[in-house]
């Protein structure tokens, strides 16, 4: 029973880990995606441009 235990233990830790790995992967993309979109649109985003906000 005790063997049991740690096995699914040892399962649900492995599976949080990929998970969290897939969701870092995940947030970094964003936050690339985000950062080259500002770079490529930078000169748009001006004073005249009130409704940005």
């Amino acid at each position: 029973m005790g063997a049991a235990a740690v096995a699914v233990v040892v399962v649900c830790a492995v599976m949080y880990t990929i998970f969290e790995v897939i969701e870092r992967r995940k947030r970094k993309k964003f936050a690339e995606d985000i950062r080259r979109y500002i770079q490529n649109h930078k000169g748009e985003w001006t004073s005249d441009n009130q409704d940005l906000r």
